[in-house]
């Protein structure tokens, strides 16, 4: 069958009032040829970070629509000049002509549906319209998914990554909100597994007739999904109508580029305590993605497909934390004067405004409860509220000596620990590690792993950042713990759990303390042994074998509950 293919020549600026124009006559997927870079925006819905130069905008823009032969082609041509004539009495449409011609024997709006088959998601089958549903298949979950022209099969990783997400974290009854709903799959499948609310926000004015025929297509209850369209990012009025601190899982599906900006104004949509999902990460941007992490989430877990990253956080409370050197405070004028990275931070990333309030820490015995005063390029005035001396940190300070673990498993260590009341963390390369660092590499990884120490400190409220030393030998870090009151070394061949609780239960307030965690593995026994005959105190965690990321988190937390006043 041939096809006939009519093009309308128009502006640039008409293209959008033209094809909602042509949809309301019942002429459906039009084909857009102009020469308008894309936005920034559009690269995130159709996940390209790098365009190839193309040729310099003219305005210019041939909308193409296709009709069948025997399609009363006559009737639906005058429909179409009708509509474009009463266009051009509001706007500028430019020519607004029509030209005609036929194409080879193409289904223009349903030719890609051969590539798109029913599939799993773990245990979740998607299913397009056009195709049954097996026997042995009807007692599972099932998604009814047609993209339409928005963006949203479940095929792509990264959505794959959030529904497995979803699966763990929805729970009966939460409202999620979802960033770039595209055909709504991931607000559908929040509903399909206990939700009770989804208010999906869109670019693309596509993505609302594809969301409502999702819903109909699952029986989704209309009141339970909402649909707006425009910029959560800059569009206050979006913001104003999706709503602020009412969601417990925002889900964002979009590229790492798009997130940076996301993230700061998404936080103020999410309840303490929330999830953030955020997909769309290519691994090769993973370490920029975490180093642009809003201080007001917490990285809580990262998964992988292929080459995309998807992280969950967790909103963590809105008041922030910094820290500041003594010379920055003035006590007598009630000021304090923020300089530095933090200036970039608290104006660009968390955009703060005159007004807000935040804690600041000396890094010693004093936080300050301040108020936002002034910015400038260099500084950030802070009014002093009003200071208090909290008893935050640990009576004791406890040194860790880590094992260098595989892949990513420091980080969440170092987190951890700096939650627990870890006053160092001394990463060692012993006999058995199978990471190693040579000398570049390790400051860089260091470097990484005090950011984190200090985002961990302000999320959890402490009075300094524990501070991340450099790499250490085995040897070398016996000699670095010499001058600590105790040292131990968690051993499975250690003596049993009641001698264990009596070397803990003597340790002091006040003693200083140095943990040896091995890496997976575990110590070699010369290692055990030089440590002993240094003065280290083996002791056993238990009867079960603990993973290296396990093991120190559970003496400091033993020692945290002893020690803590």
């Amino acid at each position: 069958m041939k096809w006939n293919r009519f093009t309308i020549k128009t502006k640039t600026d008409a293209e959008d009032m033209i094809i909602c124009t042509l949809a309301e006559i019942g002429v459906e997927g039009a084909e857009i040829q102009d020469h308008q870079p894309l936005t920034e925006e559009d690269k995130a819905q159709m996940f390209v970070d790098i365009m190839p130069e193309g040729p310099e905008d003219d305005g210019v823009a041939y909308l193409n629509f296709y009709l069948e032969e025997d399609a009363d082609k006559d009737a639906i041509l005058r429909d179409v000049r009708n509509a474009l004539e009463e266009l051009r009495t509001f706007m500028d449409i430019g020519e607004g002509t029509i030209e005609e011609s036929q194409t080879e024997d193409k289904d223009w709006i349903n030719n890609w549906k051969e590539f798109f088959h029913q599939f799993y998601v773990d245990d979740i089958l998607i299913v397009p319209s056009w195709e049954e549903i097996k026997e042995e298949d009807k007692d599972k979950m099932i998604l009814h998914i047609d993209p339409g022209t928005a963006f949203g099969t479940g095929m792509h990783e990264t959505t794959q990554l959030v529904i497995r997400q979803l699966k763990k974290y929805v729970k009966p009854g939460i409202e999620l909100l979802d960033v770039g709903t595209g055909s709504g799959i991931l607000g559908i499948t929040a509903l399909k597994l206990g939700a009770g609310h989804v208010v999906g926000t869109d670019l693309d004015p596509c993505a609302v007739p594809a969301v409502q025929d999702n819903k109909e297509a699952n029986q989704i209850v209309d009141d339970t999904f909402d649909m707006m369209i425009g910029n959560i990012i800059d569009d206050k009025e979006v913001q104003d109508q999706v709503g602020y601190e009412k969601y417990d899982i925002v889900a964002a599906n979009i590229l790492a580029d798009v997130l940076v900006p996301l993230t700061p104004v998404i936080v103020h949509q999410m309840k303490k305590g929330a999830y953030y999902i955020t997909s769309g990460i290519l691994d090769v941007k993973e370490e920029e993605s975490k180093k642009q992490t809003e201080s007001r989430t917490y990285l809580v877990e990262v998964t992988r497909q292929g080459e995309w990253v998807c992280e969950l956080q967790e909103r963590t409370d809105l008041m922030q934390r910094f820290f500041v050197e003594p010379h920055q405070i003035d006590e007598a004028a009630h000021q304090i004067h923020i300089i530095g990275t933090d200036v970039n931070h608290i104006s660009n990333v968390l955009r703060m405004k005159q007004g807000e309030e935040v804690w600041i820490s000396d890094g010693g015995q004093k936080e300050y409860r301040c108020a936002i005063e002034a910015f400038s390029a260099d500084e950030v005035l802070l009014h002093i509220i009003y200071a208090q001396e909290p008893d935050y940190e640990l009576p004791s300070r406890i040194y860790l000596f880590q094992g260098l673990p595989k892949a990513d498993k420091m980080e969440l260590i170092i987190q951890k620990a700096v939650e627990l009341g870890a006053y160092e963390i001394i990463p060692v390369e012993t006999k058995r590690c199978v990471v190693k660092l040579d000398g570049k590499k390790a400051a860089k990884k260091v470097e990484r792993w005090q950011q984190i120490a200090e985002s961990a400190a302000k999320q959890s409220k402490r009075m300094l950042i524990p501070n991340v030393h450099q790499v250490l030998s085995f040897k070398e870090a016996l000699k670095y713990a010499e001058s600590m009151d105790i040292r131990l070394i968690p051993y499975e061949l250690a003596k049993g759990m009641q001698e264990t609780k009596e070397i803990l239960a003597a340790i002091e307030q006040g003693q200083s303390i140095g943990i040896f965690i091995g890496p997976e593995g575990g110590f070699e026994e010369k290692e055990v042994e030089a440590a002993i005959s240094e003065g280290a105190k083996p002791i056993t965690l238990g009867k079960r074998i603990l993973r290296t990321e396990t093991a120190g988190l559970a003496i400091l937390s033993v020692l945290m509950f002893q020690l803590e006043n």
